[in-house]
């Protein structure tokens, strides 16, 4: 049976239930990691150099910037449906097609819950979805 997407997306969020319950495995290879300036503006916009925008009026989107606090480029492969970012121990599953913005990133995340502003650690997990 061809995968419509949605059975990606059910499978990851399957995978990656508790996400916020700091889950102790992670869900696949390390595709990147870096330090990040972790917003919640009011309203989501352009992040800048080492920020993620997790805008008040778009919970279920985050904006990242392709340059970690330190300068360093993104290096990782190109980020898919089901992929995890990690954020200080709290998991968001890309739950959509990500979109390359230039400079940044803008993907669709599951769960919808920020956390408070500060520099986190940030680190990307392919999807783990084998067997399916």
């Amino acid at each position: 049976m061809k995968d419509t997407g949605e059975q990606t997306r059910r499978l990851a969020r399957q995978q990656n239930a508790g996400a916020l319950n700091n889950t102790p495995t992670p869900p696949g290879p390390t595709v990147w990691s870096g330090s990040y300036s972790y917003v919640t503006p009011p309203t989501a916009g352009t992040p800048n150099m080492g920020e993620i925008v997790h805008g008040d009026n778009l919970l279920s989107q985050l904006l990242f910037s392709k340059t970690d606090l330190g300068g360093t480029g993104y290096s990782g492969a190109p980020l898919a449906i089901g992929d995890v970012i990690d954020i200080n121990g709290a998991r968001y599953t890309l739950d959509a097609v990500p979109r390359d913005m230039g400079d940044y990133y803008s993907v669709y995340i599951e769960p919808e819950t920020q956390l408070q502003p500060a520099v986190y650690g940030v680190t990307i997990f392919a999807a783990n979805i084998e067997g399916a």
